[in-house]
């Protein structure tokens, strides 16, 4: 099981506001900051779009690590649940989700 967290990063003389998907032994995911979006929906996001990225399915539970800035999401793995969504989940990735992405060219 593997952990995504997610920082913001301020924007720069280059790049604007975005935030930052990370977990352990794989690619970052950025997303640029949408600011028609809550910061949590934009860090959730992120998040999921990575897991999406990395074909990881399951339900997503939301915390906060004790520097109060950077959001973790943990999975929940959808067999642990027969395929329902997990009451109080953050987001949920199901293979739907993949294969949608793989045929707009986001996830190889």
């Amino acid at each position: 099981m593997k952990a995504i967290t997610v920082k913001y990063a301020g924007p720069t003389n280059t790049r604007g506001s975005r935030f930052i998907a990370k977990a352990e032994g794989v690619k970052t995911y950025t997303v640029s900051y949408n600011h028609a979006e809550s910061a949590d929906d934009n860090a959730e996001r992120a998040a999921r779009l990575l897991a999406i990225r990395q074909g990881w399915t399951g339900n997503y539970v939301q915390g906060t690590l004790p520097d109060g800035a950077t959001r973790v999401y943990v999975c929940v793995p959808v067999s642990v649940h027969a395929g329902e969504p997990l009451c109080g989940a953050a987001f949920s990735v199901l293979k739907g989700d993949i294969e949608m992405h793989r045929g707009m060219g986001l996830v190889k």
